[in-house]
């Protein structure tokens, strides 16, 4: 949040705060302002989103990580020696941050998994979920166009990139170079 304020022109005196909330990091944002406004903490704020869930985050296991912290607190040659004897090509086996993200640790299921469960129980066919979020898109559709977000709704206008060896460390032209 905070490069993103800055490489939009945003002074440095305002705070920027990043959330995070798998497939959801979006619409918490505009509810953490809308709350941070009801309180009397900001008057204005930005609140924006993404999500990219096929730039998943690779963890190491818990034996690489033992293994790492032992490496570190190895103070002599013979110590490190002696560690580097215990490693196993087995610890570099990568843990997805996603799939560990997105698993319940209650019923041991992935996300998608439990909205299927609830889909089967209810009864709501793939069909049904298509024809809601068309629906969804069609009535926001139908208020952009009639008017009834203008009071939500502004123009963002996006400036050229600037070229990398133009930018200062804070992301924005140098007075230097431009």
């Amino acid at each position: 949040a905070r490069v993103a304020a800055l490489r939009a022109g945003l002074p440095q005196s305002i705070p920027a705060k990043t959330v995070h909330r798998n497939c959801a990091s979006g619409m918490e944002s505009v509810t953490t302002c809308m709350t941070q406004i009801q309180i009397g903490q900001s008057d204005i704020m930005v609140a924006g989103g993404c999500e990219s869930m096929s730039n998943i985050p690779l963890l190491f296991q818990d034996d690489m990580v033992r293994w790492l912290d032992r490496l570190s607190k190895s103070k002599s040659l013979i110590d490190r020696l002696n560690t580097f004897s215990t490693f196993r090509p087995r610890f570099l086996r990568p843990v997805s941050g996603l799939l560990q993200g997105l698993t319940d640790p209650v019923c041991d299921m992935m996300m998608g998994h439990t909205a299927e469960v609830v889909a089967n129980d209810f009864g709501i066919t793939r069909s049904m979920q298509d024809d809601y979020a068309l629906a969804s898109h069609q009535k926001a559709t139908l208020a952009i166009e009639t008017g009834q977000f203008s009071a939500e709704l502004m123009p963002v206008i996006i400036p050229p990139p600037i070229h990398p060896h133009h930018r200062s460390r804070f992301g924005t032209q140098s007075k230097s170079n431009p």
